[in-house]
């Protein structure tokens, strides 16, 4: 190995020349200078999506466009205005309607205030041509609206407490009953004629109660009875005369 090493030829090494070096030599004033641009630089790479600044003449908006107004449109002709259908102006109806209203006028001068009221509420509705009817859905007995059982103050009216139940008689308009004319010698049958004027106040054996009826009218002769006849209770059959609870006397 030592004779292998020193046989070989030695090689001359090569140098190469340094770069040389600036000077070290640096004013202040080229420190500073250097020191803020590098602060400049900086500030734009950590902050690339800031906006940037737009010139003077870019700040000011610009204005929309605005519209032409829509011309007026044409006034119609005569003959077109008589094609449109025209709307009718009916008078409002009133809000709140007193039940007593809705009675006829003979049964109001015969009832109380309170009796008025509940009877009218139950008994009688408006049709479509605002004429007060009596409800379709009839029964013979109907009972008044009860008192509370428990008054916190005193009530306005003692009606309630001794108000009466209210017995309709009417055979033709609940029963559809077909009856003859009373009247001797005729044979005419007898139609509905509206309401009897007169409400009678009954005396049970222990209570009062109010009894009301139709009035009932020939088709032949035109003589006028009120249902409750006893010509005409005698003609029903004996499970709807059983049903009269009373024999009206006049006195």
């Amino acid at each position: 190995m030592k004779k292998l090493i020193a046989s070989q030829p030695a090689v001359q090494g090569v140098s190469f020349p340094r770069p040389a070096l600036p000077p070290t030599d640096i004013s202040d004033a080229e420190l500073v200078k250097a020191a803020a641009d590098i602060d400049t630089s900086v500030s734009l790479q950590l902050h690339p999506s800031l906006p940037r600044p737009l010139p003077p003449n870019d700040r000011a908006p610009v204005p929309a466009p605005v519209p032409d107004p829509a011309p007026a449109p044409a006034l119609l002709g005569r003959s077109e205005e008589e094609d449109l259908p025209r709307q009718s102006f009916l008078p409002p109806r009133p809000a709140s309607e007193s039940a007593e209203l809705l009675l006829p006028e003979s049964w109001r001068s015969s009832l109380t205030k309170e009796q008025q009221q509940w009877i009218g509420r139950t008994l009688f509705t408006r049709n479509s041509f605002g004429r007060s009817t009596l409800t379709t859905d009839l029964v013979t007995w109907w009972n008044p609206p009860q008192p509370r059982p428990i008054y916190n103050q005193p009530p306005a009216s003692p009606d309630p407490f001794f108000a009466c139940q209210l017995f309709l008689w009417m055979p033709v308009r609940i029963w559809a009953y077909k009856l003859a004319c009373p009247q001797s010698g005729c044979r005419g049958t007898l139609c509905k004629a509206g309401l009897y004027k007169t409400i009678r106040r009954v005396l049970d054996i222990d209570r009062w109660y109010l009894m009301a009826t139709e009035y009932l009218e020939c088709g032949r002769c035109k003589k006028k009875v009120a249902g409750r006849s006893r010509d005409l209770v005698s003609q029903l059959d004996a499970r709807h005369r059983c049903q009269f609870p009373a024999i009206l006397t006049y006195k």
